[in-house]
């Protein structure tokens, strides 16, 4: 792949987090080596194998490498730009989480419709945009 900036951001879907190859995957060594800053966004794939989203709390962030970092529900502030990383769960009534999370296979892999997730992403946009832009 060829480099043309000095920041790479990266919208989920990249591995499996409680996994141990997630942060030893040498493409993160290239990442690290080729990029001022990596900017790693958690995609609802990183909670397949059941990983427990609730555990991360409001908002988290993993250093993969010193340049390098993961998040879940946060702000990444560069110059005068902030970069909302956030998971985008879907919002789904109760009377149609059943049908749902079997009938999708992401929501099947992911154990439930984790609707408290998506209620905690709104939270943290709704603290940077005034409620007009919500």
């Amino acid at each position: 792949m060829e480099v043309t900036g000095d920041i790479l951001v990266l919208a989920g879907d990249i591995g499996y987090l409680g996994d141990d190859n997630y942060c030893k995957h040498p493409f993160w060594d290239w990442a690290s080596e080729n990029y001022e800053l990596v900017i790693a966004c958690m995609g609802n794939h990183e909670f397949y194998k059941y990983f427990d989203v609730h555990s991360l709390g409001d908002g988290y962030t993993m250093e993969i490498r010193p340049n390098v970092h993961s998040y879940y529900n946060a702000v990444v502030h560069i110059a005068d730009v902030n970069i909302i990383v956030s998971t985008l769960w879907a919002s789904i009534s109760p009377e149609n989480a059943y049908r749902t999370e079997y009938g999708v296979a992401d929501l099947h892999n992911l154990g439930c419709t984790r609707p408290s997730a998506s209620k905690a992403c709104m939270a943290l946009v709704g603290t940077i945009f005034p409620s007009n832009y919500v």
